[in-house]
């Protein structure tokens, strides 16, 4: 069969293909014949390829959907946290409106109490001042009880009692040695001066008083020393000590030293004379 044109070429090929190679061969350089073969590797590899992009695809989308999630997680998140940080801080506000009100109310309330404070301390003063009134009240009291009563008081041991003038006195003492002015100050605070003639023995006495609600030691020195003071002048003294009680050490002095004690009216004798 002659071929005198492409197209006899391209019948003869049709109808026998297995020239085509042979004739690819002859026609084409060695590389361009290797051209299907590379093809085919390029195909598979392109399709390695689509492969791992699909893999990678589907491994950004499980990323991105992750992140996707775990971004509205933390939106979430910051929701609540800004939600309990809104909350915190209306209650800060709140506690802090409080505290301010506590604080005024504490102001007025250190106000109050030291404005009680004052009044209490006024008030204890003035208790003070009272309770001094009354002491005062109570040792005149007893004094003129004593002055009013002690003759009857002593009138089972002793005759012809009767209160002795401390002006009078006075006037007697200068008549004899003038006291000095200390002297004179001593016998002028004499609380009571009562004299009588004891019933046993017939001497006569004068009593030197030192009343006081509670005797202590201080009464008892005082009606020592002034019982002792007038003994310069010849009188025969006796210490008396009087009142509604008497301290322990007080009472113990009295009786050793031979004062007479008078204790609510009831004689503790320390003289000997009743």
């Amino acid at each position: 069969m002659a071929l005198q044109s492409i197209e006899d070429i391209i019948r003869a090929l049709q109808e026998h293909p297995e020239w085509r190679e042979p004739l690819l061969r002859a026609l084409l350089p060695e590389r361009y014949q290797q051209l299907p073969e590379r093809v085919d590797n390029l195909e598979a590899a392109l399709a390695r390829l689509a492969a791992a992009q699909e893999a990678t695809q589907q491994t950004l989308q499980r990323f991105i959907e992750r992140t996707e999630q775990r971004f509205q997680q933390v939106e979430e998140q910051q929701r609540q946290q800004a939600a309990r940080h809104d909350e915190l801080v209306e209650k800060f506000i709140q506690l802090t409106e409080r505290l301010d009100d506590l604080t005024v109310r504490l102001e007025q309330l250190t106000a109050r109490v030291d404005q009680l404070a004052q009044q209490m301390a006024m008030m204890a003063a003035r208790m003070e001042r009272i309770e001094q009134d009354m002491g005062d009240v109570k040792g005149i009291a007893l004094e003129l009880f004593y002055r009013n009563h002690a003759t009857a008081l002593l009138g089972l041991r002793f005759r012809k009692l009767r209160v002795v003038d401390i002006g009078r006195l006075l006037d007697t003492l200068y008549e004899q040695r003038a006291p000095t002015r200390e002297e004179a100050e001593q016998i002028s605070r004499i609380d009571l001066l009562v004299k009588g003639v004891h019933r046993a023995t017939g001497e006569e006495y004068l009593m030197v008083w030192e009343i006081s609600w509670t005797v202590d030691e201080q009464d008892v020195s005082r009606a020592l020393e002034r019982a002792q003071l007038l003994r310069q002048w010849g009188l025969n003294t006796v210490p008396v000590v009087a009142g509604k009680g008497i301290t322990g050490d007080a009472r113990s002095t009295a009786l050793s030293r031979g004062v007479l004690v008078l204790l609510d009216t009831v004689p503790l004798d320390g003289s000997g004379l009743v």
